[in-house]
């Protein structure tokens, strides 16, 4: 009688095992716990905070359900994060990070992963966010590093308070028939989508670099590579160079994929130049970072790295 305990013991630890095997293996399912902090008293469960001098769920203010996730920096400009631990994922898989973020003073959006190994390192994307009252979509694609565990993190740098909301960490299906069914259905939803961003920065004497940023006239970051993969920054960088215009809303890192060749450019042009001794990051309108911001809540080549900069 003992040993058919045990055997079935071990069968069911066997099943649990294989369930979140299977699990790991599906698409399009979030794998984040609490991800619109619906659940959890003053702070909410699954999330810790850190760097806060105030954080915990608020009802009074959400993108959708009853909650989101507040973070407040009292003092100081600092950087604050939440932090979901524990993430297992697949070693090559392609996934999204996404979330919602609103800020009550001009705010730069934290989004990134942090491997628990550090030899794979984190991989995090910064995105200027105005004060404007309004929600915007920031995401993040990545390939998992290796078969390690994984923590989502989400917050900003700033003086004030940011607010995330339905966060979520799917593992893309990018199967060609899969990958082909999904923009189908989103260009029917919004019709045209960009895909990626060409910036004309020719006459401005922009140099090549590896860290190159997109601001406004205002001062307000659109776009910025700090802290991209390591691989990413060395293998491709974080935008293409070229020198004719033609050539560069045909290049191949505007495509949504290999498998589904789409391509649909937004072109800007940069009216100057960040004044620094790197000479690397131009600076656009207001209107067309307006513009950006708005077409990144469709699709946010921003967060594949799909910009390609004109320079002489």
């Amino acid at each position: 009688m003992r040993a058919a305990a045990v055997l079935l013991c071990l069968l069911a630890a066997l099943c649990l095992a294989n369930a979140g095997a299977l699990a790991q293996e599906q698409y399009g399912v979030n794998l984040l716990g609490n991800g619109g902090f619906e659940t959890g008293a003053i702070q909410p469960t699954d999330w810790l905070p850190s760097g806060a001098s105030g954080a915990g769920r608020d009802t009074r203010v959400s993108y959708s359900g009853a909650a989101s996730g507040r973070l407040t920096v009292s003092g100081r400009e600092g950087e604050v994060l939440w932090r979901q631990r524990g993430l297992q994922l697949v070693a090559g898989g392609r996934y999204v990070l996404s979330g919602w973020v609103r800020a009550d003073a001009p705010a730069v959006a934290v989004l990134g992963i942090d491997w628990d190994d550090s030899s794979f390192g984190q991989q995090r994307i910064y995105r200027g966010i105005p004060a404007d009252g309004q929600w915007h979509r920031v995401e993040l694609e990545f390939v998992a590093s290796g078969q390690v565990r994984a923590a989502a993190v989400a917050g900003g740098i700033l003086q004030g308070s940011i607010w995330w909301d339905e966060l979520s960490l799917v593992r893309i299906d990018d199967r060609p028939q899969q990958l082909a069914a999904h923009w189908e259905a989103l260009l029917q939803r919004h019709g045209p989508v960009y895909t990626g961003l060409v910036v004309d920065a020719r006459g401005l004497g922009v140099q090549r670099g590896m860290s190159p940023r997109i601001v406004d006239e205002q001062g307000g970051l659109v776009y910025t590579g700090v802290e991209a993969d390591p691989r990413l920054v060395i293998s491709r960088g974080i935008v293409a160079y070229v020198r004719d215009p033609d050539e560069a809303i045909r290049h191949p890192r505007l495509a949504v994929s290999e498998l589904y060749p789409y391509r649909l450019p937004l072109v800007v042009t940069a009216v100057g130049r960040v004044e620094d001794v790197f000479r690397t990051s131009v600076v656009i309108s207001v209107a067309d970072a307006a513009i950006i911001r708005r077409e990144l809540a469709k699709y946010d080549f921003l967060g594949r790295n799909a910009v390609v900069f004109v320079i002489d």
